[in-house]
């Protein structure tokens, strides 16, 4: 776990991803430009934690000198109240029924996410994802709902968009609908949940508009922007496939991993640049064809070079 800032009061616990149940309470306090301890859970430390939880779940939010609250959707408003993205007194209605759209999407889409996890929940045997008949099943599952209710529920936002006339979900302010929002659609863009394909929600226009402008808002971008690495070249040095290690190139200040890229793999001829400054590569016709070739097979990592 990571370690909290004492200065800050206030902590959110979730484990380390992005999934919507403590995604959403981060990007609650990011829109609402409340300072917060992102303690993020490790699987392995889990077991240990569970019993100091009130509940045997997370997330929770802790706050100095009150009592732990758990349950996310209850912490998602009350930090909206804290922020501004959830009304003190008049109207919620609207948000209300946004969240609750949502909590259908998220029922819809359970059966089929976790027959592909733990088929045990449905009737089928432990670990039975895993074998060719459980892998067909989740296939079929999932594509069916990528076929159906993900559309309907698609639909469903996008007059939500039109008719809230704005940009965002409920008007033209953000609101807790739209810390919520954000990270359910873009779990399914990710193409990291099997059978689901990133393309899902293209067929939408306003819906990617959406995700765009949300992505674009200068505080939503910068909690998402990769944290910055500085290597000196003697670092450097070290990524050059040696033992294990990934082999990294740097071009005009940028730190590039070319671990699968064949033309710097050991024995071909670009491999002496691996762990160097490749930043003249840029520059000779001769040898662009091979760097060019880093924007489409490799992993531009945000690393900075003095």
């Amino acid at each position: 776990m990571a370690e909290a800032n004492s200065a800050v009061p206030l902590t959110v616990t979730y484990f380390d991803f992005q999934a919507a149940p403590g995604e959403k309470l981060r990007l609650c306090c990011v829109l609402g430009n409340i300072p917060f301890n992102d303690n993020r859970v490790k699987r392995s430390e889990w077991a240990d934690l569970k019993p100091l939880t009130p509940q045997g779940v997370l997330p929770i939010l802790v706050e100095e000198g009150l009592p732990v609250k758990c349950q996310s959707e209850a912490i998602l408003k009350y930090l909206g109240r804290k922020g501004g993205l959830y009304p003190t007194d008049g109207e919620t209605y609207h948000i209300d029924a946004v969240l609750d759209l949502i909590s259908d999407l998220d029922k819809a889409w359970s059966y089929p996410l976790y027959m592909g996890m733990r088929p045990q929940k449905f009737g089928y045997p432990e670990g039975s994802h895993q074998t060719e008949e459980g892998r067909q099943r989740t296939k079929a599952l999932r594509e069916q709902f990528v076929d159906t209710e993900l559309k309907r529920f698609a639909g469903l936002f996008t007059k939500q968009l039109k008719d809230s006339g704005g940009m965002f979900i409920c008007g033209s302010k953000p609101t807790i609908a739209d810390a919520r929002l954000l990270p359910t659609l873009r779990s399914f863009q990710k193409g990291h949940i099997d059978f689901v394909p990133v393309t899902c929600l293209d067929g939408f226009p306003e819906l990617i508009g959406y995700i765009k402008y949300m992505m674009n808002l200068p505080a939503v971008k910068e909690w998402y922007a990769p944290p910055v690495v500085e290597f000196t070249k003697e670092e450097l040095l070290n990524f050059r496939g040696v033992d294990g290690a990934p082999m990294y190139i740097c071009a005009k200040g940028t730190v590039f991993d070319v671990t699968n890229v064949d033309f710097y793999a050991p024995g071909n001829s670009y491999n002496i640049f691996v762990g160097h400054d490749g930043t003249f590569l840029v520059f000779s016709d001769k040898l662009l064809g091979p760097f060019s070739s880093l924007t489409n097979k490799s992993l531009p990592l945000t690393l900075s070079f003095p």
